[in-house]
């Protein structure tokens, strides 16, 4: 090989890396991007873990009400023992109900967060996309068409 020939072949690497050094600073746009639709995943699940234990809740107080008409046709001394258990628990799981609620908000509210950050995050790489229109993870050149379907 001559040395012509290396120093074209120099020149062409040097561009090479000119056209690859911007996608450098997509690398960590991205892992924030996978992290935050992580952290969106984990909170929906925990949202659904929520949801599930409230209406959980809901059935039980329904049966508690069933409870409650049964002993309406009983002694009112047991009567009333069954209504003072039946406050004390409800009272009980009122306090659980509330931290429930409570956390159920803290949860929706980083659900909010996260899915504004992921829409965000959409857009910053739509952006960084339209601007060097060129793929982050093979390196060739793409379509707005297929901006688009990246971005989804």
């Amino acid at each position: 090989m001559g040395v012509l020939e290396i120093v074209k072949r120099c020149s062409s690497i040097k561009e090479e890396l000119e056209e690859i050094l911007p996608l450098k600073g997509l690398e960590n746009t991205i892992k924030k991007m996978v992290n935050d639709l992580t952290n969106l995943k984990e909170n929906q699940e925990k949202y659904i873990q929520v949801s599930s234990l409230i209406q959980s809740i809901e059935n039980f107080k329904k049966d508690i009400l069933e409870v409650k008409k049964q002993n309406e046709i009983e002694n009112p001394i047991l009567l009333l023992k069954k209504e003072i258990e039946n406050y004390l628990f409800c009272e009980q799981r009122y306090e659980e109900v509330v931290g429930i609620i409570s956390l159920l908000t803290q949860l929706q509210e980083g659900y909010q967060i996260q899915t504004s950050l992921v829409e965000e995050s959409k857009t910053e790489l739509k952006k960084v996309l339209i601007e060097y229109k060129i793929c982050p993870f093979c390196g060739s050149s793409i379509t707005e068409k297929k901006i688009k379907e990246i971005v989804k």
